[in-house]
C-alpha cells in the first residue's frame, strides 16, 4: 500500500517537471493535416479552395502582361481574389466558433468585446471612412475651384477687353496696334495669353505681349452659339477659354481668349495640395486614369503639376484622389468627360484647411486628441473589468460543481458510473474545469 502511494507520488512529481524539449510532429500527422486542407468536406471549404487556386493563375498572368486597372483581365482578378478572401474569412470564423467559442469563459468575454469594443471600432472606421472621403472631396475641390477661379478671371478680362474693342469698332478706330496695347492692358497675369479678335470675317491673333502673331485665327463652332467660357480641349491640350460676341446692327465683333493650362497656371493648386494631373479625353472621346503601358496614339497630352511634399511624421501618407469636369471639343463643339487627379497628404490638407486658424490650430488638435485617449482609457478599464468579472464567475461555478463531481465519487454501481461520465463531461464543455483538472472527472 505504501509503495503504490509512494510509486504514484512518484509519477506525479514527474508530471510537473516541464518538458523543455520540442518534439516535431510526426510524418503521418502531417500529411493527415495537409491532406484534409486539400480535400475539404464542405463546399464552403471546396469553394475557398478552388477560388484560391483560380487566383494565383489570374494574378500571375496580371503581373506578367503588365494590364492596366480597369481592364477585363484585372477585373477578373479582383474579383476571383476578393471572393476568395471573403470565403476565408468565413472559414476562419467558422474555425473560431468551433474552437475557441464552446467554453463559457470564451463566450462572456466575447460578449463583453461585441457591447463594449465593436461599438467604438465601428465608429472609428465611420470616422475613418468618412474622414477619407471628406479628404478627397476637400482636396479635389481646392484644385477645380483654383482653376474655375482663373477661368471667371479670364472671363472679366475678355469682356472688359471685347467692350473696348467694341467701342473703337463703332467709331471706326480698331486695327491691330490699338487692339494689342489694350491687350496689354488686360493681361491678367497670363503670361501665355493670345486674344484672337474677329471683326466679321476677318481676324487677327494678339499676343499678351500685344505683338500680332501670324498664326491662322481659328473660328468658333457653329454649335456654340452666344457667349462662352469653359475648359476646351483643342489640339490635343487642355486650353480656358472665353468668347465674347457683339452682334448688333452692323457690328459684327468676336473676341476670344485663350490660355493653355500649363504646370505654371497651376502652381498656386499645387503649392496648397501638392501633384495635381489633368486627364483629358482621347481623340476618340474615352477617358483613361492610368495611362496604357504602350503609348496610344489616340491619346492626348496630360498635365502634370508639382510633387507631393515629404511627410511630417510616419503617420502621414500620399493619398490620391480624382474627380471628373466637363471639357468641350472646340473641333465639335460636344461636351466630353475630364479628370483630375490630386496626391497629398493629411498634414498639408490640414494646414490648407486651417490655415486662417492660426495657433490656435495646435490648440484645437491636442484638445481632441486628449479626449481620444481619455475615452479610449476608459474602455480598456471597462474591458479589464469585464475579463476579470467573467473568470471569477467561471471559477465560481467551478468550486460549486466540483463539489458536487466529489460527492459522485462515493457513489457505486452502474448506474453511478454513467451519472459521473455525463456529469463530468458536461461540466468539462460548460468550462467548469477551469481550476482542477480533468482527470479529477475520471471514476475508477
Amino acid at each position: 500500500m505504501a509503495a503504490g502511494c509512494k510509486l504514484n507520488r512518484i509519477r506525479e512529481s514527474k508530471k510537473e517537471i516541464p518538458d523543455i524539449m520540442v518534439k516535431l510532429p510526426e510524418f503521418s500527422v502531417v500529411r493527415a493535416r495537409v491532406m484534409v486542407i486539400l480535400r475539404p468536406s464542405t463546399k464552403l471549404g471546396r469553394a475557398t479552395l478552388w477560388f484560391g487556386g483560380s487566383s494565383i493563375p489570374f494574378i500571375a498572368l496580371r503581373w506578367i502582361t503588365g494590364s492596366a486597372s480597369g481592364s477585363k483581365l484585372n477585373g477578373w482578378a479582383t474579383f476571383v481574389a476578393v471572393v476568395f478572401a471573403f470565403s476565408a474569412l468565413l472559414l476562419t470564423f467558422r474555425w473560431a466558433w468551433r474552437h475557441l467559442m464552446w467554453r463559457l469563459r470564451h463566450r462572456l468575454i466575447v460578449t463583453y468585446i461585441f457591447i463594449g469594443v465593436i461599438p467604438i471600432v465601428l465608429l472609428l472606421l465611420m470616422a475613418g471612412v468618412g474622414s477619407y472621403l471628406f479628404a478627397g472631396q476637400f482636396a479635389t475641390y481646392v484644385a477645380i475651384s483654383n482653376l474655375q477661379s482663373a477661368l471667371q478671371h479670364l472671363e472679366t478680362a475678355n469682356d472688359a477687353l471685347a467692350a473696348q474693342l467694341s467701342t473703337l469698332k463703332r467709331s471706326g478706330k480698331l486695327n491691330e496696334q490699338i487692339g494689342g496695347e489694350l491687350t496689354i492692358v488686360s493681361h491678367e497675369n497670363f503670361p501665355q495669353r493670345t486674344v484672337t479678335v474677329w471683326r466679321g470675317e476677318k481676324g487677327f491673333i494678339l499676343s499678351t505681349g500685344g505683338a500680332l502673331l501670324e498664326a491662322r485665327p481659328a473660328k468658333v463652332p457653329d454649335v456654340i452659339k452666344g457667349n462662352f467660357s469653359g475648359f476646351v480641349v483643342d489640339r490635343d491640350s487642355l486650353h480656358l477659354r472665353a468668347v465674347k460676341r457683339y452682334d448688333e446692327g452692323g457690328l459684327r465683333l468676336t473676341v476670344i481668349s485663350n490660355v493653355p493650362i500649363t504646370p505654371e497656371l497651376l502652381q498656386t493648386t499645387t503649392s496648397r495640395l501638392g501633384s495635381v494631373t489633368l486627364i483629358p479625353p482621347d481623340r476618340e472621346g474615352n477617358l483613361l486614369i492610368q495611362p496604357p503601358a504602350p503609348a496610344s496614339p489616340a491619346a492626348r497630352k496630360r498635365v502634370d503639376a508639382g510633387r507631393v511634399p515629404p511627410p511630417s511624421n510616419r503617420f502621414d501618407p500620399a493619398f490620391r484622389f480624382y474627380t471628373l469636369f466637363n471639357v468641350v471639343a472646340w473641333e465639335t463643339g460636344k461636351s466630353l468627360p475630364a479628370a483630375m487627379g490630386v496626391v497629398t497628404r493629411p498634414s498639408v490638407l490640414y494646414t490648407t484647411l486651417f490655415a486662417t486658424l492660426g495657433d490656435a490650430t495646435k490648440i484645437l488638435r491636442n484638445l481632441l486628441l486628449g479626449v481620444a485617449f481619455f475615452f479610449g482609457l476608459i474602455e480598456l478599464v471597462a474591458l479589464y473589468i469585464g475579463v476579470r468579472l467573467s473568470r471569477s464567475i467561471t471559477l465560481s461555478g467551478a468550486e460549486v460543481r466540483f463539489g458536487r463531481l466529489r460527492a459522485l465519487r462515493s457513489l457505486t454501481g452502474p448506474d453511478a458510473r454513467v451519472m459521473k461520465d455525463v456529469t463530468c463531461h458536461v461540466f468539462y464543455r460548460l468550462d467548469w474545469a477551469a481550476r482542477a483538472p480533468r482527470p479529477l472527472c475520471r471514476v475508477g
